[in-house]
């Protein structure tokens, strides 16, 4: 799991690290897939394979 986060990480250029407000051009360089499970859940998958189930409040 370790190194799909740093490959992750990886895709992201020191440059973006300063961002203030939100990029559609880095979420496409990162996000593979977003799964809608539920009214109050969604799956997130990351380029790489990493995945992560998040609540929706």
């Amino acid at each position: 799991m370790e190194s799909k986060t740093k490959e992750i990480m990886g895709l992201i250029s020191v440059e973006d690290l300063d961002l203030t407000e939100y990029s559609d051009a880095l979420v496409y360089r990162i996000i593979e897939r977003i799964t809608v499970l539920s009214k109050e859940e969604i799956r997130i998958r990351f380029i790489g394979g990493f995945e992560i189930t998040q609540p929706l409040h």
